[in-house]
């Protein structure tokens, strides 16, 4: 696969053409011009249309624009893939054969440079929205596509046009974004709670987000109020876990939902040779530094981004607190390389 990727999705490209759109749009083109001049591949992964419905000999015209940048950018070499989302899943030969390089009705898993991506939409993966998997089934049912394929174009758009976005793209009620939150905080806890070894979980929350955890009982789980900063919620939880006189910790930031119980082992293998374990991913992008009367270039091949969970001996990051806290501190492998601990 050509690299580098790119991924995009739920662009909401609609059927009216109000003044965000049209900059919405031209921002797009400029960015696929710019894969196209530097090659790569292309992820599109659902909702680049707000509808798209393919008939057998016609296709809106309202996307032609785009449509024609993309295939300017296939032409040129860049490879382009595409996972149907929930607004423009009923493509045909079209975009299946002629525009795309390859589409994924279902999603996808893929192997790259030795990393393993799982690619998709995301619609109806909420272990509460039940009614739409239920509606999903039926928009995506052949006998559904068939019947509203024998309207007339004409009136086929007319409709999708009617229910277009108008430039509103928060539909979610307060009580369903309470739910989402709930649903990633529970996807955290899960994973960690997979993982054999793992002898005492701590939750650091918000007030707000109590009532997602009151309502919770968990065996090896306990769960305080954290701190005005990251750095204070990471030291009120050093504090409590002390008590526990565990000899290794693993801190997570609940802001990257997306963890693995593969990654927790990962890092808990790490710590068995190394006092601390900190998951990182290498910088491919050329990077800067300003100065106050320069701009220096940087060698990327030394640079990283540190993630988590980031792994420690209690007793060292704990003391480093003690002595050197400081609520700036964006992750805890920072407080080790500032103050020398290696």
């Amino acid at each position: 696969m050509k690299l580098p990727l790119y991924f995009i999705s739920d662009v909401h490209l609609n059927l009216n053409d109000s003044a965000n759109e049209v900059e919405k749009r031209g921002r797009l083109i400029e960015f696929v011009q710019y894969i196209s001049k530097t090659g790569g591949t292309l992820f599109i992964v659902g909702d680049l249309f707000d509808f798209w419905f393919e008939y057998k000999h016609v296709m809106p015209k309202a996307y032609f624009d785009i449509l024609t940048a993309l295939n300017d950018a296939k032409l040129n070499g860049v490879d382009l893939h595409f996972i149907p989302g929930n607004h423009d899943c009923w493509g045909r030969e079209f975009l299946d054969e002629t525009l795309f390089n390859k589409v994924y009705p279902e999603g996808a898993t893929l192997d790259i440079k030795g990393k393993r991506f799982l690619i998709c939409h995301g619609d109806g993966l909420l272990s509460w929205d039940r009614g739409y998997r239920v509606l999903r089934s039926v928009l995506r049912n052949r006998v559904f596509v068939f019947l509203y394929r024998w309207l007339h174009p004409d009136i086929g758009y007319a409709i999708a046009k009617n229910f277009s976005r108008n430039d509103d793209y928060d539909r979610y009620s307060a009580e369903q974004k309470e739910k989402i939150v709930k649903e990633l905080i529970q996807y955290s806890i899960d994973a960690a709670d997979s993982v054999k070894g793992i002898g005492k979980i701590l939750i650091v929350h918000n007030k707000k987000h109590l009532k997602f955890l009151k309502d919770k009982k968990f065996n090896k789980f306990t769960k305080i109020i954290g701190g005005k900063s990251r750095a204070e919620s990471a030291f009120n939880a050093l504090k409590k876990i002390k008590k526990y006189n565990c000899k290794n910790i693993l801190i997570h930031d609940a802001a990257r939902p997306n963890i693995s119980a593969a990654l927790i082992k990962k890092t808990l293998l790490s710590l068995k040779k190394n006092r601390t374990a900190i998951p990182s991913i290498k910088i491919n992008d050329s990077t800067k530094i300003k100065r106050k009367s320069s701009i220096e270039n940087m060698d990327r091949n030394k640079l990283y981004i540190t993630q988590t969970p980031q792994g420690f001996r209690f007793k060292d990051i704990y003391n480093l607190n003690l002595k050197f806290f400081d609520k700036n501190i964006s992750d805890d492998s920072s407080l080790y390389i500032d103050n020398k601990k290696k």
